[in-house]
């Protein structure tokens, strides 16, 4: 049976001069064949060796935004070890907690090599040390000629590991067999109606599993061509995006639902022309999809040839390798208004009479070949249509447990069922996503999720955007939660933080029907972020309980 390494290397028989990638960085274009990819894999791949990796090692990738990510993965593969892709350090993550949450990784793990760069190896070094992990970086591999090939790899042999959101030393590894990367690429490509036509564009990081599965092993195996450009230059420069997908006749893309909205605001449509209607799809994942970003986006853009069903959605984690649903290609994607009363007192997602008093929520789509859900309850028993509850797959591309977690894999699959921790409904054949469990806030028994307040406190006045975070805390005296606000702003003045306060828990109140217990203003870069680059709403609740009362709080 075939598997990624194997389905690569036919690509480099029959076509090894064919472009794979254009890897667009510092306004400098590398155009990279799948024989030049393979030549440099293979550099990775004897060093590997000549330091005694096997098959079945972990290597660790901590790397920037470069070619190299792709060859010391592959190069990995090549000889049946397991990579795995992790955030490169930023400046603003504090460096003795990144590095013992790294030791607790590269230890759980059993990592054998670690890839970075010099500026990294003196902190990877301290690790390395003490478990004894060989340390590599770019500048010492070279271009290899002389391709390695493991020839007893196997589909059900693990090909590489996802690693779930969290702090780095509570990541778990998504184990993925070739064969279930393989299933998830067909499973996935008939929904999206993948062609050799297609090129796909892409910014997004490769240690998430949108930006390695849908932006690189997509394209690498179904052999699209990519246009890859580094994700802090688009952070800097959004229009980049556009120039590029313009200049290459991109046809998909795949972004989180932040990046609708950051284009709108940083993209001067009076000034700059773009032809975007090659776009195929611009699909949204990985986070809450909003019809008010899609309606914004189109707004801004229609002029450019985005249409309506241009703007597409999808629900995908790594557990499943990546894609379970799909919206239809071609449509305009559903919005469902419920009834907002309904919605938090029964957790039943009624049909609303009218727009005015209801809440609505973009469907993510109908399910991929080869894949069922159900919604359950909190006694996993099943649920009717519209009732909201956890949402459970089952596919025949799931992954087997967290890798070398077997309590924690436990608690997640039963009967061949992987109960995902997020909640939605079913309707009509398609599903929508209402939250996190573990994000939901209880408020004298009515659920609250804190996506939603976070979503509100954002389009505040003062508030820096998307820098909030919404927690829970529970109070003994009334026996229920209570829900503080915490968010960043550049306003120094009390009167100025007065408003913003005042504003928040009145936009809060008005849309929620929910009291803020606090609204606590806090200066730039206090709130932590995981390496994932998400705000932690662990960490943040620690860290205010201590700054405001004092506490040391482990929940």
């Amino acid at each position: 049976m075939a598997t990624l390494v194997s389905v690569l290397r036919e690509h480099c028989i029959t076509h090894p001069n064919k472009i794979f990638c254009r890897f667009i960085a510092r306004d400098k274009e590398e155009c990279i064949s799948y024989k030049m990819l393979i030549e440099n894999s293979a550099g990775y791949a004897h060093h590997y060796k000549c330091k005694g990796l096997k098959k079945g090692d972990s290597v660790i990738i901590i790397l920037k935004h470069s070619p190299h990510l792709f060859y010391s993965f592959i190069g990995a593969m090549m000889i049946g070890a397991i990579p795995s892709i992790l955030p490169f350090p930023s400046e603003r993550q504090d460096i003795n907690l990144h590095r013992d949450s790294m030791e607790k990784l590269s230890q759980r793990i059993g990592a054998k090599s670690i890839v970075t760069y010099k500026e990294n190896l003196e902190e990877v070094n301290q690790i390395a040390r003490d478990l004894g992990i060989d340390t590599v970086i770019p500048e010492q591999i070279k271009f290899n000629k002389d391709v390695i090939w493991e020839d007893d790899i196997e589909e059900n042999n693990i090909a590489f590991l996802q690693h779930s959101s969290g702090t780095t030393g509570l990541k778990r590894g998504v184990a993925l067999s070739h064969k279930s990367v393989l299933s998830q690429l067909d499973n996935y490509a008939h929904p999206i109606k993948l062609d050799s036509k297609d090129v796909i564009i892409s910014w997004l990081p490769l240690y998430h599993d949108m930006g390695l599965i849908a932006c690189f092993i997509v394209p690498l195996i179904k052999n699209i061509p990519l246009v890859m450009m580094d994700p802090f230059e688009w952070v800097v420069m959004p229009r980049i995006l556009f120039e590029n997908a313009q200049k290459n006749k991109a046809t998909l893309c795949w972004l989180p639902n932040f990046a609708y909205n950051l284009l709108v605001r940083y993209i001067d449509t009076s000034n700059e022309k773009y032809d975007l209607s090659s776009f195929r799809a611009i699909i949204d994942c990985s986070e809450p999809c909003k019809a008010h970003s899609f309606e914004i986006f189109h707004n801004a853009f229609s002029k450019y040839g985005i249409k309506s069903e241009t703007l597409q959605t999808c629900y995908a984690m790594a557990e499943n390798v990546f894609a379970i649903t799909q919206s239809e290609l071609g449509k305009k994607v559903r919005v469902d208004y419920v009834d907002k009363q309904s919605f938090v007192d029964k957790h039943y997602a009624k049909k609303a009479d009218n727009k005015e008093n209801a809440i609505n929520f973009l469907s993510v789509g109908k399910l991929i070949p080869n894949t069922e859900i159900k919604i359950v309850n909190d006694k996993r028993k099943d649920l009717a249509e519209r009732y909201v509850g956890e949402i459970s797959v089952k596919t025949n591309c799931l992954f087997s447990g967290y890798f070398k977690l077997p309590e924690e894999s436990a608690k997640v699959i039963e009967d061949g069922w992987f109960y995902t921790g997020d909640l939605g409904y079913y309707v009509d054949g398609e599903l929508y996503i209402t939250g996190r469990k573990k994000d939901l806030i209880i408020v004298h028994g009515k659920n609250y999720y804190a996506h939603d307040i976070e979503y509100l406190a954002n389009h505040i006045d003062g508030v820096k955007k998307g820098r909030c975070v919404a927690i829970g805390i529970y109070n003994d005296s009334i026996g229920s939660e209570e829900v503080i606000l915490i968010a960043e702003t550049e306003h120094q003045s009390q009167e100025a933080s007065s408003r913003i306060i005042k504003d928040i828990k009145k936009r809060v109140s008005e849309d929620l029907n929910l009291l803020l217990k606090d609204v606590y203003l806090v200066p730039l870069k206090w709130l932590i972020k995981t390496t994932s680059g998400k705000i932690s709403r662990k960490e943040n609740k620690r860290k205010y309980l201590k700054e405001k009362f004092k506490i040391d709080s482990e929940d």
